[in-house]
C-alpha cells in the first residue's frame, strides 16, 4: 500500500510539472499567432492603400463618374465630328434584310414558275406557303443573284390553288 502511495504522489508532481511546463508553451504560442495575424493584416492594408494611391494616379485623382462623363462625351462628339451627315447605315442585321412576297394562284393540275425580283437588292432565299395541296418541285437563285425562281405544281385535279411566294432579300 506504500508503494501504490508513493506512486500517485510521485506521479502527481510530474503533472504537476508538466502543466506548469505547458501554460508557459501556450501562452507564448497563442501571443506569436496573434503577432503573424497582426502582421499580415497590416501587409495586406499597405499594399491595399499602394494599389489604390497608384489607381488615383493613373485616373489623375478623377472620380469614376467623372471619367464616364468625360469619356461619354468625347465619345459622342467624336463621333459626330466623324460621322458624315445623311441616312446611316443600319445598325443591325434586320435594318439589311428584305422579304418580297407575291400572291400566285394555279388552275386543278397546273405546274408553273414563278419568280420573284429582289432588284437592286441581292436575293438571300425563297420559298412559299399555301394552305392548299401545292408541291416546290424547284427553288433557287438566278444567275445575276437579283431574283428567287421557284416551280410549284398543284397537286389536287379538280379544285384550283393559291399560294404566296417570297424571296428573303439583303442589301
Amino acid at each position: 500500500m506504500v508503494a501504490v502511495i508513493a506512486l500517485f504522489v510521485a506521479l502527481g508532481g510530474t503533472a504537476d510539472a508538466v502543466i506548469s511546463a505547458a501554460v508557459p508553451l501556450a501562452k507564448r504560442a497563442l501571443v506569436a499567432d496573434k503577432a503573424k495575424v497582426a502582421t499580415t493584416a497590416k501587409t495586406a492594408n499597405v499594399a491595399k492603400t499602394a494599389t489604390t494611391a497608384q489607381n488615383a494616379l493613373k485616373l489623375n485623382g478623377s472620380a469614376a463618374s467623372e471619367i464616364v462623363a468625360s469619356a461619354t462625351a468625347a465619345g459622342a462628339a467624336q463621333a459626330l465630328v466623324a460621322s458624315p451627315p445623311g441616312s446611316r447605315p443600319a445598325s443591325t442585321a434586320a435594318g439589311l434584310v428584305q422579304v418580297k412576297a407575291a400572291p400566285v394562284n394555279l388552275a386543278a393540275g397546273e405546274e408553273k414558275g414563278f419568280t420573284i425580283s429582289c432588284n437592286p437588292l441581292k436575293v438571300l432565299g425563297g420559298g412559299f406557303s399555301s394552305n392548299d395541296t401545292i408541291l416546290a418541285l424547284d427553288s433557287f437563285p438566278s444567275t445575276n443573284g437579283l431574283e428567287w425562281s421557284i416551280y410549284l405544281v398543284n397537286l389536287d385535279d379538280t379544285n384550283p390553288a393559291s399560294a404566296v411566294v417570297r424571296a428573303t432579300c439583303i442589301s
